[in-house]
């Protein structure tokens, strides 16, 4: 077992989701009141290989549902569905890369998911539908998309923050619809002037 992975809190609760044996993931949802773990969904394999990625799924509540992006080859984000008796998997969103980390926009219901291996680098997805809405050309300003932050409403717009492997960082005004800005950010601490 590798353990946990993935977390969100919303209220009382987390979710938590974990590789259990023989690679078979499970979100675990606790009560925080009592740390006790109330109910468990079988999520299947959403876990690379082992060696393959070192970058895991991530887990994302909104509303009545929690996102699992699976790191896998599937290229999908798991739906799970907590209205249900007992929660569940009720379906799945095709991103076509392989979903990582997501980010929530609350103004817009949207969520932000860097897809490693689609050729844009990020898939939208409306939080209200489960829908893809479409992708956002990221890819080939940043090489190997690895993290992903959201600047909410500022004076200054809203924007998308997009890290590379190769420490560059590309920022995309949500509002515009376009990429605004790139910096490459460095780990020498003498550099910086």
């Amino acid at each position: 077992s590798l353990g946990p992975f993935g977390l969100d809190v919303v209220g009382s609760r987390a979710y938590v989701a974990c590789e259990g044996e023989n690679g078979q993931s499970v979100l675990d949802i606790v009560e925080l009141d009592t740390q006790q773990v109330v109910s468990s969904v079988a999520l299947g394999e959403v876990v690379a290989s082992l060696g393959d990625e070192p970058w895991g799924p991530d887990v994302l509540v909104f509303g009545s549902r929690v996102y699992v992006s699976n790191n896998q080859e599937s290229g999908k984000v798991l739906i799970v569905d907590l209205s249900s008796t007992p929660p569940a998997v009720t379906g799945s969103i095709n991103t076509g890369g392989r979903p990582q980390e997501m980010v929530l926009d609350e103004q817009s219901a949207r969520i932000y998911v860097l897809d490693k291996r689609n050729p844009a680098g990020v898939t939208v997805i409306d939080g209200f539908s489960s829908s893809r809405l479409s992708s956002i050309e990221i890819a080939g300003r940043t090489d190997l998309p690895r993290a992903l932050a959201l600047i909410p409403q500022t004076a200054f717009g809203r924007k998308l923050l997009v890290m590379g492997y190769y420490q560059d960082v590309v920022f995309y005004d949500l509002d515009l619809g376009l990429v605004v800005g790139e910096i490459v950010v460095t780990d020498d601490i003498n550099s910086i002037a």
